[in-house]
Formats: structure tokens, sequence, C-alpha cells
């Protein structure tokens, strides 16, 4: 008489409801990884922001409480920035500290292989026209210039902006009009950080915000905070007057007054 060893393993029915979990599964955790990887580059860039915001406080103390003056000769080609990179390095002594993982660019340089920095400065709610930690931009001959301003001229350091994620360039600013003038992105959510830009200001602190981009008959494709009363954190003094393409105003109701006429704002 013969027996019959019982038969083991799974029966098709039984792997397809495990494939079918997996999937399930791998559909949910997925995004979740996502979000946490950018999480941890949003951290890390946050990092970087403040350390060099810290070199240019550090920078301040050793030039009589004068922020950085920028230039920019003509007279070369191409032309030869110096710039806050250049300035605050002796501070700060490695140069990936103004680079974000989320900003991937070439062709920002002479050599174009080079990555593009991640970093931009607060040259005011415009570009070029001043408000924010140096003056409207003056050129004699070949050279441009933007002085720096005292660190007395801040009204109210923690409510200015210092230095924030930007994908600008050459000057990498933190401009409305100049923040994403290398993004070539559709919507919101294709943002640096999905648009959570890490911000830091004159007194020292850093943190994230959330920014949206919108399209003006003013100045075009622009970037700003979602919260409004974020839209004045560029203005060293609310009160000064700025003088843009739209007229003059008081620095802190420029961008008020761009959104104010009528902005079409992207997706998210």
């Amino acid at each position: 008489m013969s027996s019959r060893r019982p038969t083991t393993g799974f029966t098709l029915i039984e792997l397809l409801v495990v494939i079918a979990i997996i999937a399930i599964l791998a559909a949910i955790l997925f995004p979740v990884f996502a979000r946490a990887r950018e999480s941890a580059r949003r951290s890390s860039c946050l990092s970087n922001i403040k350390q060099t915001n810290t070199a240019n406080l550090m920078y301040v103390q050793d030039y009589d409480e004068s922020l950085p003056t920028f230039t920019r000769d003509y007279s070369t080609s191409p032309a030869t920035t110096n710039d806050f990179a250049l300035l605050l390095q002796p501070y700060i002594k490695n140069t990936q500290i103004f680079y974000c993982p989320d900003r991937n660019q070439t062709g920002c340089y002479a050599n174009a292989s080079l990555k593009c920095m991640g970093i931009g400065y607060n040259w005011g709610p415009l570009q070029f026209d001043g408000g924010g930690l140096v003056g409207a931009q003056v050129t004699t001959g070949s050279i441009a210039m933007s002085t720096g301003i005292s660190l007395a001229a801040i009204v109210s350091p923690a409510d200015t902006f210092a230095f924030g994620d930007s994908m600008d360039t050459p000057f990498y600013t933190i401009t409305a009009n100049s923040i994403i003038s290398y993004w070539t992105g559709s919507s919101n959510s294709a943002l640096v950080h999905s648009g959570m830009f890490n911000m830091a200001y004159t007194d020292g602190h850093a943190k994230s915000m959330n920014w949206h981009v919108g399209k003006s008959g003013t100045i075009g494709v622009f970037a700003a905070p979602r919260n409004g009363s974020d839209q004045s954190r560029w203005c060293a003094d609310p009160n000064a007057t700025v003088t843009y393409s739209g007229g003059s105003l008081p620095c802190g109701q420029v961008i008020p007054t761009i959104v104010n006429a009528g902005v079409t704002w992207y997706s998210d």
C-alpha cells in the first residue's frame, strides 16, 4: 500500500493575491519614501542657507556692520562677478554649502559643465531696483555696482530676508522676478522643494515658507510667498521708496500692489 506525501507550495490564486498585496503596499509606500527623501533634501538646504547667513553676519562684523557690496565687470568675457559666494568664502571654506540637491542645472559659468548654485541673496523685491540688502544698481563705465546697506538701516531684522532657495543666475538673488529665472516648470509642485522655499533672515534665524508662481502684466513670471503678510519681507525698510517699471512705491507695497493688479497663478 503506497502513501502520498502532502503537496507543499502556493497555489496560483495565492501567488496572485500576494503579488496584488505587494503592489498595493508599494503604491502606498513609494510616495511616502519620496516625500521623506524630499524632506531630507529640504532640511539639508535649510542648514546650508542658515550657515551661509551666519557667514554673512561674520562678514558684517569685519566690515563696520556694512553688508556685502556686489560688482560685475563687463569689460571681461564672460563678465567677472564679485558676488556673495566669493566674498563669504573665507568664512565658510567649503563651496558645496552654496549648492542644493534639488537644483541640477548646469551652464551658469564659463565652464558649462559646472552645477549652478542654489542659494540667492536679498536684492529687494525686484532685480536691480533696491529696497533689500543692497541699493539700486549703479553702472559706471563697465562696472555695475550694488552697494550693501548698513545693519542699522534694517528696520526689523527678524522680518527681513537675507538668503533663500533660488533658481537665479548669474547674480543668484531671491527677488520676486529672478528667483525662478532658470525654472522651466509649469506648476507649483515642480518648484524646488515643491514650493517650500527655505528662507534665512537678517537676525540669523531660518525657516521653510510656502511660495507659488504667478504671471503679472507688470513684471511677467515671478514667485512670491503665498502668505500675503510675507510679501514685504524683502524690504530693509518697508516705507523706503522703490522705483520700478510700474512707478514709485514704498518698498513694502511693491509686490502686494503687483499681486492686487491681477495675477494668473500657476496650478499646484
